[in-house]
């Protein structure tokens, strides 16, 4: 079987193919982008490395996989490895860059690939979704402390400046805004009707 491995970094992808025999059969640095991604991939095929059966393997790297993913479901069967799995299957290994994790993952995806938990298109709603919850509870929170401030700052200020701050923040603090309404509920506070 024939299997590639990807390790993944903010701004590049290692990838290393590995073709039935086992051995490493090519491996290059892109740009983390679809672009590239699905440009190498066409490219591979074209020269029979690999076809769409060709097992990808992954660690799950936050934000910066969750593209590569995106692109991989279109095409090909992929796989997202815990790392410490990979780490305890090849055993104690000196010496560490992103193309030789690129060549241990694809090595780990050809030795237990017969084990491997493919990702379906669900998951990429599901990623997504966990995402922008935590953006929404993070600028929450952000809100809460900018209010705690600019309210902290307020004592400070004298005369008619104050008076006038003092108005808008209160309005603005009783005004509902987008962060109080829960998700999936309209201006209105009703629960929006799935179509």
């Amino acid at each position: 079987m024939r299997t590639i491995g990807i390790d993944v970094s903010k701004a590049t992808l290692d990838v290393a193919l590995r073709n039935e025999e086992g051995t490493l059969a090519k491996e290059e640095r892109i740009k983390n982008s679809a672009t590239a991604l699905r440009s190498l991939l066409r490219k591979w095929r074209k020269q029979g490395l690999c076809d769409t059966t060709t097992l990808v393997c992954l660690e799950p790297t936050g934000q910066y996989s969750h593209g590569v993913v995106k692109t991989l479901l279109t095409g090909q069967p992929t796989w997202m490895a815990h790392a410490t799995d990979i780490r305890l299957s090849i055993g104690m290994q000196r010496g560490k860059s992103d193309r030789v994790d690129a060549r241990r993952i694809a090595e780990y995806a050809q030795r237990f690939g017969d084990k491997a938990r493919l990702l379906q298109h669900s998951c990429l709603d599901f990623t997504e979704l966990k995402t922008l919850l935590a953006l929404r509870e993070r600028l929450v929170k952000e809100r809460g402390k900018d209010r705690a401030q600019i309210k902290d700052n307020v004592l400070y200020m004298t005369g008619g400046a104050k008076q006038l701050v003092k108005a808008e923040l209160e309005r603005q603090l009783k005004a509902p805004g987008a962060l109080d309404r829960q998700p999936g509920e309209s201006h209105q506070g009703h629960r929006e009707q799935g179509s």
